[in-house]
């Protein structure tokens, strides 16, 4: 089973920027960055901070698979 089809799991993460909706973050075990709900994160996290990014649910899953294959995507067609 990959991390991608567990039920709960927890990526290291580093706050990169925010915005007014979104956060970017950084992924540093998968090398890569992705865009996250602002909402989602803890209010007092800023930027340069490292965290635990939890994934709970299917449709948080689902926006992390999302947002890595538009990575995928858009690395294969450059």
């Amino acid at each position: 089973m990959s991390w991608l089809e567990a039920e709960k799991f927890a990526l290291k993460a580093k706050l990169v920027e925010l915005t007014a909706d979104d956060a970017l973050i950084f992924l540093p075990g998968l090398n890569n960055s992705l865009k996250w709900p602002r909402q989602q994160l803890p209010p007092s996290l800023k930027a340069g901070d490292e965290f635990w990014l939890q994934i709970v649910s299917a449709e948080t899953r689902e926006l992390a698979q999302a947002s890595l294959r538009r990575d995928i995507l858009s690395e294969l067609m450059r």
